[in-house]
């Protein structure tokens, strides 16, 4: 939430990740978020018209319809975006951002990596890190 879509990106592509791919993962990065809010936005919407969901499985179509519709028109417009940046072409695409490693990248990266594997080695020795909730009296 804190990096900007056009930083990350550089960065898949300084990691060599081919151009799709990280279109790819950029588009879902900032995807997810909004059907997100378009599901929040469904939701009151229908309870605002009396649903209740209940255990009637039948009722999600209130819900699954609208959403899949307003996805299918967000990706419709998409490849229209898509379509007009010329995508699809060979030629070396380039950016007006520039992104380098500075010292304190290059220091977080290792420690980064060193907690995780300390994290994911005691969590597999010592089962789940959990603090128990104090006891009330």
């Amino acid at each position: 939430m804190t990096t900007h879509p056009g930083d990350l990106f550089l960065v898949f592509r300084k990691l060599k990740l081919p151009y799709f791919l990280s279109y790819i993962i950029m588009t879902t990065l900032q995807v997810i978020p909004i059907m997100k809010r378009d599901l929040d936005l469904i939701v009151e919407a229908q309870r605002s018209r009396g649903l209740v969901m209940g255990k009637n499985p039948l009722r999600l179509f209130a819900i699954a319809v609208p959403l899949i519709v307003t996805s299918i028109e967000r990706v419709y417009k998409m490849t229209w975006s898509i379509e007009t940046r010329a995508f699809a072409s060979k030629v070396n695409k380039t950016s007006f951002r520039r992104i380098e490693m500075q010292r304190g990248d290059k220091i977080l990266i290792p420690l980064s990596v060193v907690f995780f594997a300390v994290f994911l080695v005691a969590r597999i020795y010592l089962g789940p890190l959990e603090i128990p909730p104090p006891k009330v009296i």
